[in-house]
């Protein structure tokens, strides 16, 4: 059966609720990667089936074009109006052994560099440090972000199956930086108890030219135990969600997410280490993301791609303006720039909020119940060093503070 059309390949993420760069583009609706801990298994998006769906760079290229002469006729649309970086391989590896016979992703970076469109690339792969690729890529404003599991090497195999070696990703990094590209490494997962193992990356990764390091602890869904590959169950004790549990984690909507204390511990560590190699860091956690470098959540994309714009009504971007000790208002959303046609069609039904009506802007209403927390877990007090207030506003909605915590002391102090 030959592959269909990926008609939800570009997309705008649920993430907009914190992510300053809530734009993705997947080549491909699934991935012939086979990491044993897979999040996009358990996490499922439009289109993502076992039949293969193949993204077309003729629209992307039809869109961008209307886009230039001035028309947006979606939220989508308005976002690439403002020029907000597309994530290259939001759910699925956009450079896996998928491109080697389809090479969809060649088409769409080509269209990319086009149009001299801002994104970011997330990938696994080495094919993309190629020649071909790489001719592309020296014309495009891009930035390539490589995932690396943090385990002992000795287990890396057998969790990362079917994985470009560690080894093959340094060379492929390398040739990249080489070449005037901006790198930066994902430490995505790191498995807790193996943190150690992230050092000698870091040196590598400095070596290589690297420039930004973030970070990001495995995250348990509730389904892990049936969902995650065996190799990844011996690593978790055999029992993942009950060596969570043990650990102290806490369920966040359908996943088991490690403790503060024992993430903070590490983190800092790692940080420090990173910024003594001269690299910038990212604290990728979802609730650790005020505290990364730069303004565009855990990726710093805007320190290291051209003409961008970046979606700062979202609570995350807003707490970044704010110094500690400051308030944060509701009315803080007010100035911000946001979509000016509805985002619901492109959130899952458990996600939308009903409305009378889909042609006028709804972020204001999403943003007002996220703040209330009514209508997600990310409200304000969510995320480490946002603290709620006994005051209100004159509507009376709860304002917050911007306080000190341990990730905002400069690296030689945590």
């Amino acid at each position: 059966m030959s592959p269909r059309n990926y008609k939800h390949a570009l997309s705008l993420t649920s993430q907009l609720y914190f992510c300053s760069i809530p734009v993705r583009l997947d080549s491909y609706n699934n991935c012939s990667f086979s990491c044993g801990y897979c999040f996009a298994r358990t996490r499922q998006g439009f289109g993502r089936t076992k039949q293969l769906k193949l993204a077309s760079a003729s629209a992307l290229d039809v869109r961008l074009r209307r886009i230039e002469q001035g028309y947006s006729g979606s939220a989508l649309d308005d976002f690439l109006r403002e020029r907000i970086p597309i994530q290259l391989g939001g759910m699925s590896d956009p450079f896996s052994y998928s491109e080697s016979k389809k090479r969809i992703s060649l088409d769409i970076i080509k269209i990319l560099a086009k149009y001299k469109y801002p994104y970011v690339i997330s990938t696994k792969g080495v094919i993309l440090a190629e020649e071909e690729y790489l001719c592309i890529l020296k014309q495009s404003n891009v930035y390539v972000r490589f995932s690396v599991t943090v385990i002992s090497p000795q287990l890396r195999r057998d969790i990362d199956r079917n994985c470009p070696e560690l080894v093959q990703l340094y060379a492929a990094a390398r040739t990249l930086s080489n070449s005037g590209i901006a790198t930066s490494f994902r430490f995505q997962p790191i498995f807790p108890g193996h943190e150690n193992c992230s050092y000698s990356i870091v040196e590598a990764a400095k070596q290589i030219g690297v420039r930004h390091i973030s970070a990001e602890y495995l995250k348990v869904p509730i389904d892990a135990n049936k969902m995650f590959s065996p190799s990844v169950k011996r690593a978790l004790g055999g029992n993942p969600i009950q060596k969570y549990v043990k650990m102290g984690a806490k369920l966040i909507g359908r996943e088991y997410i490690l403790p503060i204390s024992y993430r903070a511990r590490h983190l800092l560590r790692l940080r420090n280490h990173v910024k003594q190699a001269g690299m910038t860091f990212g604290f990728a956690d979802n609730d650790l993301l005020l505290h990364s470098d730069g303004k565009s959540c855990c990726s710093a994309s805007d320190l290291y791609l051209k003409n961008i714009g970046t979606f700062e009504s979202n609570i995350v971007s807003i707490a970044k303006n704010k110094r500690v000790g400051e308030t944060i208002s509701l009315d803080d959303f007010k100035n911000k720039w946001f979509p000016n046609h509805s985002i619901s069609p492109y959130l899952n039904s458990t996600s939308r909020i009903p409305l009378r009506s889909r042609a006028n802007p709804d972020w204001p209403e999403y943003f007002k119940r996220i703040w209330k927390g009514t209508h997600s877990v990310y409200h304000p007090g969510f995320f480490v060093g946002i603290k709620k207030s006994s005051s209100k506003d004159r509507n009376g909605n709860f304002l917050y503070k911007r306080i000190l915590t341990r990730f905002d002391k400069p690296p030689t102090d945590s």
